[in-house]
């Protein structure tokens, strides 16, 4: 099946099996699974430019807040809309995702629905 029209999303979480789901969730997205937001730095400085980035908060190394603030501070991805997924779901953790730059935030367990929803407004608002 051809990518080439298909919205670029990176995902990135430290669970094999987080990404499994996500892409399941996403067929009709081009996504691209990393299991670090230090693969992903360097994904993204390698060129590869996505439409969205799927975030895990707690993660091995960087964690997705450090993460975000780093994509948040360079003009080449600052307007790249961040979706935290995270299992933490108390408000401080919301607070300092939309604190960081968040588009939005989902908990886990993940519902497909609701990912696919916001996904697709955070796509819709940024054309």
């Amino acid at each position: 099946m051809e990518n080439e029209n298909k919205p670029i999303v990176i995902a990135v979480d430290d669970e094999q099996m987080i990404l499994n789901i996500l892409s399941s969730f996403c067929n009709d997205y081009d996504l691209k699974p990393v299991l670090s937001a230090e693969t992903m730095l360097r994904v993204l400085n390698d060129g590869l430019m996505p439409d969205l980035i799927l975030l895990d908060i707690r993660l091995r190394g960087i964690d997705g807040f450090e993460a975000a603030e780093t994509l948040k501070k360079d003009d080449r991805y600052k307007d790249i809309p961040i979706i935290f997924i995270s299992g933490d779901n108390d408000d401080d953790m919301r607070l300092k995702a939309f604190e960081v730059g968040a588009f939005d935030f989902v908990s886990k367990p993940i519902r497909k629905s609701i990912l696919v929803d916001i996904m697709e407004r955070a796509l819709n608002e940024k054309t």
